[in-house]
């Protein structure tokens, strides 16, 4: 049998792009939560240094989308806002366990 090298991708370009494309053109909608997690962060005094980059960040580099990205003191920081729906029980579902290793991963 055949063994598969890392370096080659394993889907088709074509597939590769159709896929991409659906995943990123998902509509996402901000939570209460999320908003008033944002809402925390702008009401925090200037002497911490956090600021808003931006809301419903893409990340081009895996489609997914970043809840709130932050600065703090110059250094950029992606927030996620994790509702009830992510979790079973304490623990966190099956994609939100996929989308954590895929950005730490990347170092986002």
């Amino acid at each position: 049998s055949e063994e598969h090298c890392c370096n080659e991708p394993l889907l088709p370009i074509q597939l590769r792009k159709e896929c991409s494309a659906n995943f990123s053109s998902n509509e996402n909608t901000s939570s209460k939560l999320q908003r008033d997690v944002v809402e925390a962060f702008k009401s925090l005094p200037s002497y911490f240094g956090i600021s808003i980059i931006e809301e419903e960040s893409h990340c081009g580099r895996t489609g997914y989308s970043i809840d709130v990205l932050i600065s703090v003191r110059q250094q950029q920081l992606g927030v996620e806002v994790d509702g009830p729906c992510h979790f079973v029980g304490y623990s966190p579902n099956g994609a939100t366990m996929l989308k954590q290793r895929q950005l730490c991963s990347l170092g986002i």
